[in-house]
């Protein structure tokens, strides 16, 4: 009989939710082998209720009492003070109480009995003792605790350290949620490396009109749509003229186009991953412009098509073009131009395009060691 796994997480079922996609990948390599159930701590329900969605049996769990405005409000405002790197306490406490609470957690794990916990993001919205609830019922579960970081500066609050400290073992994601997570709890984490698949047969082809401009950087300003950006940063026009003779392609939001010194050409196409791919197959480098994100997959994409990243330092993107040697990174837009013209000299570009394929192909291309990674993380 299968080994039960129940899968806790307010991430679920959102294309544009990076921790969503992460969920969706692990919970589907984790089937092969076991039995997965997912919790999704869903703050628009009002009632507890089961849905099947594909693979999967989805215990859906009201949230009541969240108010995620405000409670991004307070985090903005500590980050004008000292980039929220340490949050007071009476801060993290406003903080959670407007994060809601989950209703029903107990009686979804009576339901599903499972052998394992794995909690999915920081984002846990219920008193951690229901956890144990289920324990008169069926032998205690392992719990496994999956960070989902968006960035490694902000310390820990004391309710995320609660939970983290319950963990039986913790997974990060990256070289730098490794480490971070290790010098709290140096015994207990392991790493993971999710792969993904990319269609590259897809990839081969050019986006129309791409082909009739030099060869050309890829900017990414704001993607999957309708996702964060920065209202600043450094802009189409600069970087066209201090790269020339390279072109520019540009993804922002729904918008996309490529320019030269003379001709810019609004690209026809729908803001689709599939349609990113192509253009990153054909850059001669990607440069990620946007806020941080938890997996750095746009990063992780480019260096298996053979395209070497500029990624911000304090992104989960720059750990692993750091671990790659597959691209460079830069800490504000003053020598970010710089470093693009470094990342292009031919020499350090065609290393940087090795390392990088090389690497995210060993760690992230392979579907199969993927499956066997979770095998072994869920068995022991």
């Amino acid at each position: 009989m299968k080994r039960k796994i129940a899968v806790i997480t307010c991430h679920w079922g959102d294309d544009n939710d990076d921790r969503a996609s992460a969920m969706r990948l692990i919970s589907g390599a984790a089937s092969r082998n076991f039995s997965v159930d997912i919790i999704h701590l869903n703050e628009n329900i009002s009632q507890y209720e089961i849905v099947k969605d594909s693979i999967f049996q989805v215990h859906r769990l009201p949230v009541v009492d969240r108010n995620s405005l405000r409670s991004d409000l307070i985090k903005v405002a500590l980050a004008s003070y000292d980039q929220g790197r340490k949050i007071p306490e009476v801060a993290a406490e406003s903080i959670t109480a407007y994060r809601g609470k989950a209703h029903f957690v107990s009686e979804a794990l009576d339901n599903i009995a499972p052998d394992i916990i794995l909690l999915g993001g920081l984002a846990q919205p219920y008193d951690i003792c229901k956890l144990d609830d289920g324990a008169v019922t069926h032998k205690p579960a392992k719990i496994i605790a999956l960070p989902l970081m968006n960035e490694l500066t902000t310390e820990f609050t004391e309710s995320q350290l609660k939970f983290l400290k319950r963990a039986d073992e913790i997974i990060s994601l990256s070289h730098g949620e490794e480490n971070l997570l290790k010098s709290y709890f140096p015994s207990k984490v392991s790493s993971l490396h999710i792969a993904f698949n990319i269609n590259r047969h897809a990839a081969k082809n050019m986006l129309f009109g791409v082909r009739y401009f030099n060869k050309y950087v890829l900017l990414i300003r704001s993607f999957p749509p309708g996702t964060q950006r920065f209202s600043r940063s450094l802009t189409h026009e600069v970087l066209k003229t201090a790269i020339d003779p390279f072109s520019v392609a540009e993804v922002d939001n729904e918008q996309w186009r490529i320019s030269d010194d003379q001709n810019t050409l609004k690209l026809p196409v729908s803001a689709s991953r599939v349609n990113l791919w192509r253009l990153m197959a054909h850059a001669k480098l990607t440069i990620d412009l946007r806020p941080p994100r938890p997996l750095g997959r746009e990063a992780i994409e480019s260096m298996l098509l053979g395209t070497p990243v500029i990624a911000h330092k304090d992104s989960i993107a720059y750990e692993h073009v750091k671990a790659a040697s597959g691209g460079l990174w830069y800490s504000d837009y003053n020598d970010l131009i710089q470093t693009i013209r470094i990342a292009l000299d031919p020499e350090i570009n065609a290393n940087l395009k090795k390392s990088a394929a090389e690497y995210s192909k060993f760690h992230h291309g392979d579907s199969t060691k993927f499956i066997e990674e979770i095998k072994d993380l869920f068995s022991e």
